[in-house]
C-alpha cells in the first residue's frame, strides 16, 4: 500500500538535520519555509539492525509554489481546529475546504504524534514495528510532549 509521508531525507556529510529539512523541502516540492524543530521521533523494525532516529520539522507558512517531483506529489489537508474539534478551511478560499487527514493511508503511529505536530507542540516519541508477512505494522509506541525548546 502507498502511504502519504512528509517531506524529508538522509542528511548529508556536513549538513545539520536542520539543513537537510531545508534541503530536501527545496528539492521535493520546490519550496521554501522558515522551519522549526518539531519533535525527535525514534522507529525500530522488527528484524532491521538499526533504529532511526528522524528529527521532525514544521512551518506554518512557505514561499514558492509547490511543485510535484520525482519523489513527491504535495496534498494538502484540513488540519483539525484546535479548539472545536472540526477542519480548518483554505485561508485563500473560504468555500474550498480540504480532506481531513488520511491516517488510514498512513503510517499507524501517525496519528498519535501529527494532532501534537499540528498544536505546536515539540514532541519526543518511539514506534516499534513487527513484521506482519510483507508488511511492518506497529506493535508497541510511546508519545510525550516536552517542554518548549525555546
Amino acid at each position: 500500500m502507498k502511504r502519504y509521508n512528509g517531506f524529508g531525507g538522509k542528511v548529508e556529510a556536513g549538513e545539520t538535520p536542520a539543513e537537510a529539512a531545508l534541503r530536501e523541502l527545496k528539492e521535493e516540492a520546490g519550496i521554501e519555509a522558515p522551519l522549526q524543530h518539531a519533535g525527535t521521533l525514534v522507529f525500530v523494525d522488527e528484524g532491521s539492525e538499526w533504529a532511526f532516529q528522524i528529527e521532525m520539522f514544521s512551518a506554518r507558512t512557505y514561499s514558492g509554489i509547490p511543485t510535484e517531483t520525482e519523489e513527491m506529489r504535495p496534498e494538502w489537508f484540513a488540519l483539525p481546529s484546535l479548539d472545536e474539534g472540526t477542519h480548518s478551511r483554505a485561508e485563500s478560499d473560504p468555500a474550498n475546504e480540504f480532506p481531513p487527514i488520511p491516517y488510514h493511508k498512513m503510517w499507524e503511529d501517525d496519528i498519535y504524534w501529527m494532532p501534537v505536530l499540528a498544536k505546536g507542540q515539540p514532541f519526543v516519541g518511539r514506534a516499534d514495528f513487527k513484521k506482519s508477512g510483507e508488511n511492518l505494522t506497529l506493535a508497541k509506541w510511546w508519545f510525550a510532549t516536552v517542554e518548549n525548546e525555546s
